[in-house]
């Protein structure tokens, strides 16, 4: 069965205004009426729309609200409804579609919003198709004519624009202003209008007004009047803190007082302060610790286990080791160090006696020093090196360049020995003796041998050398009464 399906179709679009480039706006008109006449469908459908669109410049989607009958009642349902943009009333080229399925349609009313980009509305002349078909239906049905989109009285004034709008073509009040705003500064300029820094900031000399909000970074009020309250009253001349975070002012006071004379000293009721190396001195500190313990001399108590060289609990420890030895090896060298003893004790440690002694047996020692002059029994054989000094030497023992006095028979039995300087005393029983090496003196009578010829033996005359022979002795001549002895 055929039916012709009638819709009646009112766009409105009051004071909405739409850029569709640079300096062009289009829009729809307000309340215009439209006859649709479509090809036969199996329902009758009656259309009754409106068309708005954003009053944001930079927006590019707009709403459009219709109420939708069928066979003269109000639709109630979800159907499809498809928007169609044409570059003619008829034929053309389609710019776009938005299809919306499945929308949603109560007593007749539902809203769409369409957006068919930036593009789209460029100045020229636009056309508006609508089709729609129950939802799930496998065809739409396209209502005619296309719908008229004509610009709004807001932007007829648009499209007298094109390209930079110049100073020329505004009000002379706009020129000014744009020119000031400009020059706004942050900065206290006289003359010019502010304009907030990058912190949101701007510097002013006097401004004179009724302030409201947070003055907390106000530095300079002229006056005011009228008595304070709360924690600071009394007025503008004569203030008083009466309390400060909810402490009085007294005990502020007290406070600070206590905290400026604040020591790192061990001082009985004073505050606390760490010297310049982080540190205090206290007498106790009761409470539960926290931290690295390495100089803390007394704790309370502890819990958990122990580890290392000390293991147990805190009521049941057991030293392991101390200094990487066993705690057996400690114990035994512990007991060893008390039994030590200054008497010559075998196996004992030596432990020296109230003058610094002790007794031993035999001590074996690679070198020994210090002061010897009470050991005894030492045996010369084993001086080895050095030199004795001759204050240590026996009186009996010559010295070298000394003056010696020899008693008794001494023998000095090598021919090699050689005797330098005087020699006093009895010569009688030297031997080997070289007469010529007897330079002074006289040779007595009575070391002449008994076969010398002596002075007394030769009465007158002489006998001079040249008389006798080398080395001759003339023995028992008696020259008395003789003369004239001249040669022979």
């Amino acid at each position: 069965m055929n039916t012709t399906l009638s819709v009646s179709t009112r766009l409105a679009a009051a004071d909405a205004r739409r850029r569709t480039s640079p300096t062009t706006k289009a829009s729809v008109n307000s309340r215009s009426r439209l006859s649709w006449l479509s090809r036969a469908v199996p329902t009758l459908l009656a259309l009754h729309l409106s068309l708005t669109l954003p009053a944001l410049a930079d927006a590019t989607a707009f709403t459009w609200q219709g109420r939708l009958s069928d066979s003269g009642q109000p639709a109630t349902g979800l159907y499809d409804l498809r928007f169609t943009l044409h570059d003619a009333p008829t034929g053309g080229t389609a710019l776009g579609t938005n299809t919306l399925p499945a929308a949603a349609v109560s007593n007749g009313l539902y809203t769409a919003t369409l957006d068919f980009g930036t593009n789209a509305f460029d100045g020229s002349a636009r056309w508006l198709e609508f089709a729609v078909r129950t939802n799930g239906a496998p065809d739409f049905t396209t209502l005619a004519p296309r719908q008229l989109v004509t610009p709004t009285p807001y932007a007829i004034r648009a499209a007298n624009f094109s390209g930079a709008v110049t100073e020329a073509q505004l009000p002379a009040n706009v020129a000014t202003g744009a020119a000031a705003a400009n020059g706004a500064a942050s900065a206290n300029v006289p003359g010019t209008l502010v304009k907030r820094d990058a912190s949101g900031d701007f510097a002013a000399s006097t401004i004179a007004a009724n302030l409201a909000g947070n003055a907390a970074t106000a530095t300079t009020a002229g006056s005011f009047t009228g008595a304070l309250a709360g924690e600071v009253t009394g007025t503008q001349s004569a203030t008083a803190v009466a309390s400060v975070g909810g402490q009085s002012a007294t005990n502020v006071a007290s406070g600070a007082s206590a905290a400026n004379a604040a020591t790192a000293a061990n001082t009985a009721n004073a505050l606390v302060k760490r010297d310049a190396a982080g540190n205090f001195a206290a007498g106790t500190i009761t409470g539960n610790l926290a931290g690295n313990a390495t100089t803390t001399t007394t704790a309370n108590n502890f819990s958990g286990a122990l580890a290392g060289d000390v293991a147990g609990t805190e009521g049941a420890t057991v030293v392991g080791a101390v200094g990487g030895q066993s705690a057996a090896n400690v114990a035994g060298g512990a007991s060893a160090a008390n039994a030590a003893t200054a008497a010559n004790t075998a196996s004992a440690i030596v432990k020296r006696d109230a003058t610094g002694s002790f007794a031993a047996g035999n001590i074996a020692a690679g070198s020994l020093s210090g002061d010897g002059a009470n050991v005894a029994n030492l045996n010369a054989a084993n001086v080895a090196a050095g030199t004795l000094a001759d204050a240590r030497l026996s009186g009996n023992v010559p010295l070298l360049n000394g003056d010696q006095s020899f008693t008794g028979a001494n023998t000095f039995g090598s021919a090699g020995n050689s005797f330098t300087g005087n020699f006093t005393g009895g010569g009688s029983g030297l031997t080997n003796l070289n007469g010529a090496n007897i330079v002074s003196g006289t040779v007595g009578n009575a070391q002449l041998a008994a076969n010398a010829v002596q002075m007394g033996n030769i009465a007158s005359g002489a006998v001079g050398s040249m008389q006798l022979a080398v080395g001759a002795a003339v023995a028992n001549l008696n020259a008395s009464g003789q003369s004239g002895v001249a040669s022979g």
